[in-house]
């Protein structure tokens, strides 16, 4: 069923939430999301940040990726099979 007013572009496409270890940052070790453009890289919303086992706190956007920090994701269905072989995600 078509919602009144939408463009095809513009409907609701099926999204899934994932939990994630992060590899290496790329291209440089300890870059926020903001500054890697992690949705705009990745097509995925990161919705918090992990790191030996405690929540991360702050705007998600400004905290500092590493290495073996877990990550968990709103993207769409397609981003773990985009993203299999990724050197960024273990």
């Amino acid at each position: 069923m078509q919602r009144a007013g939408l463009y095809p572009s513009q409907r609701a496409k099926p999204r899934a939430r994932l939990t994630l270890a992060a590899s290496h940052p790329r291209p440089r070790p300890h870059q926020t999301a903001r500054e890697v453009r992690f949705r705009h890289t990745y097509g995925a919303a990161l919705l918090s940040v992990h790191r030996s086992g405690h929540s991360v706190t702050g705007d998600v956007a400004d905290i500092k990726l590493q290495a073996g920090d877990v990550l968990v994701l709103e993207a769409g269905v397609e981003f773990a099979q985009v993203f299999a072989h990724s050197p960024a995600f273990a």
